[in-house]
């Protein structure tokens, strides 16, 4: 171009107002500015290509952006950028992908797996099927059961011991009502219902044994104030369900 543009320069100093050099001199203006800009966009490209090799895919986005506008419709430069922007998408997804694991993790570690399950339920919303966080929410659920059945034991056991405790202590109604406490909580359990049912045969039979006292008592005062059938009639409603009591026939 240098050296055209030197000719024709020439040409017009001889010539001033030669239309055809003077064209001709606009054409090699075009064509060098022409030139010079294929030579930058080519090296811009390459130097697009380097940021995207790097992973530098924002710095790329922009870059693109800003030479699109000077060279729009250039299809290796919206490639670029468009590769550029699924590559930045997916590095955001994986990062977001992989914050998410360390959290379940984590949560595994100090054995909050309700915590974690919870968090791996909202995570499969964002990155539906993903096998790693699949696995997770298996050994999660697995890991929760393991922990709930031996706090369940744990609990069962604590109870039993506490109902025992009040069965020695004659506190049947203590008994029962943990026994109640314990099976909402947990569902029936064959040796809380045990335990239950003696605590009940204990304050039925102290219960039975109390209501017989008292008409033993009642029967007495009956006596003395001489109303013998009336005695009579409530020791033998007694002998119904104390049959071997040595009171009742001693008293009848």
């Amino acid at each position: 171009f240098a050296e055209s543009l030197a000719i024709l320069d020439k040409q017009l100093e001889t010539a001033p107002n030669d239309s055809s050099v003077q064209r001709l001199r606009e054409r090699v203006m075009e064509e060098r500015k022409d030139h010079a800009k294929r030579i930058r966009l080519h090296h811009e490209h390459q130097a697009l290509k380097k940021l995207v090799s790097d992973a530098n895919y924002k710095e790329a986005i922009q870059r693109a952006n800003t030479l699109l506008d000077e060279f729009p419709g250039e299809f290796e430069l919206t490639q670029l950028r468009d590769f550029a922007r699924s590559q930045q998408e997916l590095a955001e997804y994986n990062k977001k992908l992989e914050s998410k694991i360390r959290e379940v993790r984590a949560l595994m570690e100090k054995s909050d797996f309700k915590q974690a399950i919870a968090e791996i339920e909202k995570a499969l919303t964002a990155f539906a099927g993903n096998a790693e966080l699949l696995e997770l929410q298996k050994a999660a659920a697995a890991k929760k059961k393991e922990l709930d059945d031996r706090e369940k034991k744990e609990y069962i056991e604590k109870q039993l011991r506490a109902m025992k405790v009040a069965l020695e202590h004659e506190d049947f109604t203590g008994a029962i009502d943990l026994g109640q406490k314990t099976r909402v909580l947990v569902g029936d359990n064959k040796d809380v219902t045990q335990v239950m049912h003696r605590a009940e045969r204990e304050k039925e039979l102290r219960d039975r044994n109390k209501e017989a006292t008292d008409q033993f008592k009642t029967a007495i005062f009956r006596i003395d104030e001489g109303k013998f059938d009336e005695a009579q009639k409530i020791l033998e409603d007694v002998q119904k369900t104390h049959i071997f009591d040595p009171r009742v026939h001693k008293l009848l």
